[in-house]
Formats: C-alpha cells, structure tokens, sequence
C-alpha cells in the first residue's frame, strides 16, 4: 500500500506591507514622539527612506510607533 503524501501550500504573502504607501506622502511618529510628514520614496527590510520639507530622512522601522497616509 503507497501512501500519499498531502501538499501543503503557503499562502504567498509581502513580508511587510511597505508597498500599501510607496510613493504615497504619509504620517509617521516614531518612539521618541516626533512626528514626520513626507512621501515614501524608497523601502528595505529595515529602513523607509522618506523625502520631507527638511530633505531626506531615514528611519530605521524598528522605531515607527504608527505610520498613516496623509490626509
């Protein structure tokens, strides 16, 4: 008797949801209570590079306490 052996599949999911506001300007605040406002130009696994009235910023998201589109 041969036994089959049942496939699994995994759902094939983003690793973050970075992609939802690329190119979209945003509302972030980060843990020490700052709040910023600016587009989302660039994204990596740890950083979002955001270009704000005061230039570029980097912000590494282990430090994002929320992030919202801007109204």
């Amino acid at each position: 008797m041969k036994v089959k052996a049942l496939e699994t599949r995994k759902a094939k999911t983003p690793s973050d949801l970075d992609f939802e506001l690329f190119g979209k300007e945003v509302v972030l605040m980060t843990s020490r209570g700052e709040v910023v406002r600016g587009r989302i130009i660039a994204y990596s696994r740890y950083w979002i590079k955001v270009e704000s009235s005061d230039g570029f910023l980097y912000i590494n998201k282990a430090y994002i306490v929320w992030m919202k589109p801007a109204d």
